[in-house]
């Protein structure tokens, strides 16, 4: 596409952002220009992963003519090798004379990575585009000349047609002078006029209760057209919604989030209990109601996909990958132990009945200083550390004789479930400490409410009586 074709296809999509798509129309799309060596891409609106600049800049980047790009996301390449590895793949040839052999590419030898990306793309025709992400995070890492190395990789590998960009909110220091792109805050309606004016998900014309028989062809299709007249009225303001409820400020997450939610936002109107007509508004906030009602806005439902890539959660399941019955006695124990206080574990956990209570003085008067002097909950202060020896005591309390009895002969690791929570990110440790075998260790587990509750449920246990309030 030429550049003034892509300019004029893109603005309308990004009016937030036309002085920026000029300059990389400018200096990228026009194939007998030569571009900078290096272009610094910052400003608060790049601190957001799949943001409306990436977008746009992905879209410039495509749509232009005889440019090849790779991208590569510091957030993922955390160390010098995989970043190497991104851009020219693991190996690297080293020339000896007339033989050319390949070696795999070393940590931190930037001369062979430089080396790696002349083999790679000197016999290149097109322009070469190198885009690093949130390249910031790279100032973290041990090699300290990278940033420098990237920005002069034209330079050093003497390939005139290849342009680094560089994307951070916040342009490190020493980095070398080079020309930059400033990308301010864009404002909530530029994204969601984005996302409203890609096609929404089509959801079948299914109307409920009539004979579909009984109707003439003209009479299905108008009212097929009236079916799509409603939905396309209805996506822009959906999609306000969901940017509004979810605060989503990633176009990418946006999207998708919109695209999962669109047919269940929709089922009223498929079973019929909401009615539909063209140009009518009341139905919308009809549909929103129920929306709010059964807590469409509340779940995850609209980013779980994401959570984990390539499967698809099926709807109101939680735990789809399930745990053994010991680790999740143990996660039990584990969420008790954080939001419990360990004063109050002799109540709670005792097979005595619970210690004895002792009356406190002061009457009246430090009835009513106690009533004005309410605490916050723990559950909204989040869960406290804990020692490994007092979360088994819980552990052990919660069992039943038969799970005694199978822990006794041995038929249970309870330590190697312990490490494999550890290792699931369910509990974290936090102090010091050897590891499992160590019972001083202090741990803080890492699940919410919800998910303990229905582990609960899933074990016979009423987590809710355990819990001090």
């Amino acid at each position: 596409m030429l550049p003034n074709e892509l300019l004029a296809s893109l603005i309308p999509q990004y009016p937030t952002l036309t002085t920026q798509l000029r300059t990389l129309t400018t200096l990228l799309s026009y194939p007998t220009l030569p571009s900078p060596p290096s272009i610094l891409l910052y400003g608060p609106a790049l601190s957001i992963p799949g943001g409306l600049p990436e977008h746009a800049l992905r879209a410039v980047l495509e749509g232009s003519d005889d440019v090849e790009y790779r991208w590569i996301n510091c957030v993922e390449t955390i160390t010098p090798r995989l970043i190497f590895e991104a851009v020219v793949g693991g190996e690297v040839w080293v020339e000896e004379g007339d033989e050319v052999r390949s070696e795999s590419l070393r940590m931190g030898d930037l001369t062979a990575f430089v080396a790696a990306v002349r083999h790679a793309y000197t016999s290149r025709t097109t322009k070469i585009v190198l885009v690093f992400s949130s390249v910031h995070l790279l100032t973290s890492l041990a090699l300290p000349t990278l940033l420098q190395t990237l920005t002069s990789l034209s330079s050093l590998t003497s390939i005139p047609t290849l342009t680094t960009l560089l994307l951070t909110p916040h342009p490190p220091r020493h980095l070398p002078s080079q020309p930059s792109i400033s990308f301010p805050t864009p404002p909530p309606t530029s994204l969601t006029a984005l996302i409203s004016s890609h096609p929404f998900p089509r959801v079948t014309f299914d109307p409920v209760g009539e004979d579909e028989a009984e109707w003439e062809q003209d009479e299905y299709e108008a009212r097929e057209n009236a079916w799509w007249e409603v939905l396309t009225s209805y996506w822009p303001r959906f999609v306000d919604t969901i940017q509004k409820t979810l605060g989503l400020n990633s176009a990418e997450l946006l999207q998708e989030a919109c695209g999962r939610l669109w047919p269940r936002f929709l089922k009223p109107l498929r079973n019929g209990r909401e009615s539909w007509s063209p140009g009518t508004g009341g139905t919308f906030m009809g549909l929103y109601r129920h929306a709010v009602a059964s807590g469409l806005f509340r779940g995850e439902d609209g980013v779980r996909a994401r959570l984990i890539p390539g499967e698809e959660v099926q709807e109101g399941r939680m735990g789809q990958y399930d745990l053994p019955y010991t680790a999740k006695m143990l996660l039990i124990a584990a969420f008790l132990a954080s939001y419990n206080p360990a004063r109050l574990d002799a109540r709670y956990f005792s097979k005595g009945g619970g210690a004895p209570t002792r009356r406190r003085k002061g009457g009246a008067v430090a009835k009513e200083i106690r009533k004005h002097d309410a605490k916050i909950p723990q559950r909204l202060l989040g869960p406290r550390p804990f020692p490994l020896e007092r979360m088994l005591a819980i552990f052990h309390s919660l069992l039943d004789e038969e799970d005694h009895v199978r822990l006794m002969k041995g038929n249970v690791d309870v330590s190697r479930q312990v490490a494999t929570l550890g290792t699931l990110r369910l509990m974290v440790k936090t102090g010091a400490g050897d590891g499992v075998g160590d019972g001083g260790g202090r741990w803080r587990v890492n699940v919410g409410w919800e998910v303990v509750r229905g582990l609960g449920r899933g074990v016979g246990i009423e987590v809710e009586r355990f819990l001090a309030e």
